[in-house]
């Protein structure tokens, strides 16, 4: 992640002959950029291996303390930490928002895949059983060897089943996780597409418990954090009525919450409603985790 694209022709025996093309890197000196830093912690098993990445600020001072944004999506149908120069997705917003101050992070935790059979049958029947746990002692331990994470100050965002793990992660361990941005939210899993969710929890009535140990109804009077769920009312793949339902379920536990509506917006924003949704999840983030609030220290 740290070498920028180039082309190579090498003759059969691995000789380099030319170097056809590199890219140009430059326009990243504007904003002090610096690649991520490649980690890797133990599992809540505390013997799993899980690999991730940190991006940190462009201005990054270890004797000062940052605030902390993880970007999580632990679906079990693929990975999310990026391992090349050029970032997916999940990679671009861990480094638009380490650009305002934040120390951000990625990890795939157990039940993903690309890591073999044993690793990913951890979510055999118990998506929503493991992978918080998974994330939170990856916190832990990142905070307890890099004392400039402020672990009094953290945030996670994740979108659709990163939208479920967000609930997930402010309901289940509210002592971690103080703030959460959750778009367009899978919030139980009877009433979502059967595609990413039989294969691994069989059908609902094959395995009522482990359905209903996933649901994010049944604790929403756990939150005890800053809450902002984002969604579009013509989303098909999580439909605005999980929303509302979610919406009924912490008013019913009177924990107060935020709710940004994007009208006619499916899963995939466009244009301007993408805009205003990027821009939403910063403000959130600024506002509740105060970047800019870091006394210099070098003590936890």
């Amino acid at each position: 992640m740290d070498r920028p694209p180039r082309s190579e022709l090498r003759a059969a025996d691995g000789t380099l002959v030319e170097t056809l093309s590199t890219a140009d890197v430059s326009a990243l000196d504007a904003i002090d950029w610096r690649p991520p830093e490649e980690f890797v912690v133990k599992a809540d098993d505390g013997v799993t291996d899980l690999h991730g990445v940190i991006y940190h600020p462009p201005d990054f001072d270890p004797s000062r303390r940052y605030p902390v944004v993880e970007i999580m999506y632990p679906g079990s149908q693929t990975t999310a930490v990026p391992r090349t120069f050029v970032p997916n997705g999940w990679g671009l917003q861990a480094q638009a928002l380490a650009q305002l101050g934040f120390v951000t992070f990625i990890v795939d935790a157990r039940g993903q895949p690309g890591r073999g059979k044993t690793f990913q049958d951890v979510v055999y029947k118990a998506i929503g059983r493991n992978e918080i746990p998974d994330h939170v002692a990856t916190i832990r331990q990142l905070g307890e060897a890099r004392p400039y994470m402020d672990l009094s100050r953290v945030g996670v965002h994740g979108y659709s089943w990163g939208g479920y793990f967000t609930l997930r992660a402010m309901l289940l361990a509210p002592e971690v996780y103080h703030v959460g941005v959750s778009g367009s939210p899978v919030v139980e899993l009877e009433s979502v597409a059967w595609v990413p969710v039989e294969p691994y929890m069989l059908k609902p009535s094959e395995n009522p418990e482990g359905y209903a140990y996933a649901s994010n109804l049944t604790i929403a009077d756990r939150l005890a954090g800053k809450l902002l769920i984002t969604i579009g009312t013509a989303d098909v793949n999580t439909p605005f009525a999980q929303t509302m339902r979610m919406a009924e379920a912490l008013i019913r536990a009177d924990k107060p919450f935020d709710l940004l509506v994007l009208p006619d917006q499916s899963h995939g924003l466009q244009g301007q409603s993408m805009t205003y949704f990027q821009d939403a999840m910063a403000r959130y983030f600024v506002e509740h985790l105060e970047p800019l609030r870091s006394p210099a220290s070098s003590s936890p």
